[in-house]
């Protein structure tokens, strides 16, 4: 995990340098989670101006606000609460403690994603990851082969994935 934290580091200063802010959308699990505390214990990390990072979710579970089942919660744990991001920057899905349902909760987050500014020049962000082979250890510095990833606007729910 500690080469995927060294990519994620590394883009974000290159994203600021160019653009001003970054915006990295978040997701838990292990891998997740832990590229997450990966950030956080780098001694890169403060390389990165954290009160210029915006920062999302692309998954959450619609349970209690301080439950320990929700990404927000692990995310803090993780790494949030050890930089100095700025807290208006940190855009929290809604909790069954706000709302009566997961699909009230998913509008309004999805309202609050609507004044971003876009860049004047429309691109699709690209990013390269490794790929996993079966005769790949843990670590991804051995992989040979990579996946070139282009998320598409939100408006066609989908995401190609070309080798």
């Amino acid at each position: 995990m500690a080469a995927i934290a060294a990519r994620l580091i590394t883009k974000l200063v290159d994203v600021q340098d160019k653009h001003g802010e970054a915006t990295v959308v978040l997701t838990g699990g292990t891998v997740g989670i832990g590229t997450l505390k990966a950030v956080a214990d780098s001694p890169a990390a403060p390389a990165v101006d954290w009160s210029r990072v915006n920062f999302w979710w692309g998954d959450e579970r619609f349970v209690g606000k301080d439950s320990t089942d929700r990404n927000t919660v692990q995310a803090r744990e993780a790494l949030l609460s050890s930089l100095p991001v700025d807290p208006a920057r940190v855009h929290e899905p809604g909790s069954s403690d706000e709302f009566a349902t997961a699909d009230e909760a998913a509008a309004d987050y999805a309202a609050g994603s609507k004044p971003l500014p876009r860049p004047s020049t429309p691109r699709t962000p690209r990013t390269t990851v490794p790929r996993r082979q079966a005769s790949c250890p843990a670590s991804t510095s051995c992989c040979s082969g990579w996946v070139r990833m282009r998320i598409l606007p939100r408006s066609s729910r989908s995401r190609q994935v070309s080798a």
